[in-house]
């Protein structure tokens, strides 16, 4: 799991991402929350599966709740959405108040990150890109904004929202 971004090339972080995907290391990234069409990396190289939110609703997340000019990225180079909003958990200054939450496409992609690990469990002799399609291959598609979650992959839902018990 990567749920960090920015939008200048680095080809190290290329090489690294690169040489994780040859060495059968799933590299799940966040698109961002800039509700653009902006490549930002590491979730725009070839080699890593990159993440969208979608809210409770199941539509692409715009804005988020912390800001008016946020939103879920898109673009040519995302593979899947998954839930990102609001996501409950442990608060970032408390180890005791679980009564908090966040949202973004950092906490959607956590969740991709799990159902890898699960897969992996199952079939430890998958590969990165098998383990790309079984997510795409079992993700609910139409599911979202029909302005925007056309059949099929498309720019804003990638292959659509994660279904885990599909892919698992």
């Amino acid at each position: 799991n990567m749920s960090v971004g920015g939008s200048s090339y680095s080809a190290s972080m290329e090489t690294a991402v690169d040489y994780a995907h040859a060495n059968n290391v799933v590299v799940v990234v966040c698109m961002m929350n800039t509700d653009n069409n902006t490549a930002y990396y590491p979730a725009a190289y070839t080699n890593s599966i990159a993440v969208g939110a979608t809210g409770v609703d199941d539509k692409r997340v715009s804005p988020f709740f912390w800001s008016n000019t946020s939103g879920s990225n898109f673009g040519s180079h995302i593979d899947l959405v998954a839930p990102g909003s609001p996501i409950y958990g442990l608060s970032y200054n408390s180890n005791t108040n679980y009564n908090s939450y966040w949202g973004g496409t950092s906490q959607a992609t956590p969740l991709v990150a799990g159902v890898v690990g699960l897969i992996k469990s199952l079939d430890p002799s998958l590969g990165v890109e098998a383990i790309r399609d079984v997510l795409k291959n079992t993700a609910d598609d139409q599911v979202g904004n029909p302005s925007e979650d056309i059949l099929g992959w498309d720019q804003y839902y990638g292959a659509g929202r994660m279904n885990a018990g599909a892919a698992i």
